[in-house]
């Protein structure tokens, strides 16, 4: 999620150089007050992850633009599917029949 945010990566990548001894969870705590995403503010907890996504501004942008695109895969991927009300009533009736025969 933090990659549809590439110029606020930038931000948190520059504010975790300029705050080097600060780490995990009270890396995040320091920046709860920032205007960035929370999945940005998150990262600060990854110096290395953020510094990595930092140092490729294009990735990063090319990963959040495909992941704004492809709202149906992503679900896919977290294993969630869409499902119309009729693809939804024929598949409890299909559960039900196949419980009603056991």
């Amino acid at each position: 999620m933090a990659a549809t945010f590439p110029q606020e990566v930038e931000a948190a990548a520059a504010w975790s150089r300029a705050n080097p001894n600060m780490k995990g969870d009270d890396a995040v705590k320091a920046v709860a007050s920032q205007p960035w995403d929370p999945s940005v503010q998150s990262l600060v907890a990854f110096p290395q992850v953020l510094a990595t996504m930092a140092s490729k501004p294009d990735w990063v942008a090319q990963i959040g633009n495909a992941f704004l695109a492809q709202p149906n895969d992503r679900l896919h991927t977290a294993g969630i599917s869409i499902r119309s009300p009729d693809e939804m009533k024929s598949s409890r009736a299909a559960s039900a029949a196949t419980n009603t025969q056991r």
